[in-house]
């Protein structure tokens, strides 16, 4: 059993948010602005997390950062497998539970498909995406860890088009500014006078 600190913690950390109910781990992250993707990789075990980080996460559970690793060294040395096994599983439900959190787009959709089949909410490539990442074996974490790199991507490239439109909205106000200043200045100076009184 791997009593290394990170896997203390990720094991104490699993215990607490399946303790806490569905949500929690979206809780937990909207929280403390974690990126949803990134907690799941130190749920998963994928990633360890800076200790500053697990820190945070501990106070989040109003626990002392040592606490959290005796905890999970606990539950680590019970070598209760099989419980471990069963909140990580639920763990990894929890993401799509909290259905306040969803796009609009899934909402309304069943997503919980039969076994190996989709359904005319959930395509057959997602149901088999789902059963890979539940099969438990490196393939799971391959996947997983793939997953994470593209939703990051996209989610930057999403942020990057959103500032790229905000500087081009700023420019043509500038623009349209400059535009105005120098249709003042054109203008003969009696009206100039004439539009400072006004205002």
């Amino acid at each position: 059993m791997d009593q290394s600190a990170p896997n203390q913690f990720r094991t104490a950390l699993t215990y607490l948010l399946k303790k806490e109910g569905r949500g929690a781990q979206t809780r937990l992250a909207d929280t403390l602005n974690i990126d949803r993707g990134y907690l799941n990789a130190i749920v998963r075990g994928r990633k360890s997390g800076s200790e500053k980080k697990r820190c945070e996460i501990a106070e989040y559970f109003q626990m002392l950062y040592e606490d959290m690793l005796a905890l999970g060294r606990q539950l680590l040395d019970e070598g209760d497998s099989a419980h471990e096994s069963t909140v990580n599983k639920d763990i990894s439900t929890l993401e799509i539970s909290d259905t306040s959190k969803l796009p609009k787009e899934i909402l309304g959709k069943n997503l919980h498909p039969a076994h190996g089949r989709g359904s005319d909410d959930i395509p057959d490539r997602i149901v088999r995406v789902i059963e890979v990442l539940n099969s438990g074996t490196e393939y799971a974490d391959l996947l997983a860890g793939m997953i994470d790199a593209f939703h990051d991507t996209v989610s930057t490239k999403k942020k990057n088009l959103s500032l790229e439109k905000e500087n081009s909205d700023l420019k043509a106000d500038l623009q349209a500014t400059n535009h105005r200043i120098a249709n003042l200045e054109s203008r003969p100076e009696g009206e100039k006078e004439l539009m400072q009184k006004s205002a």
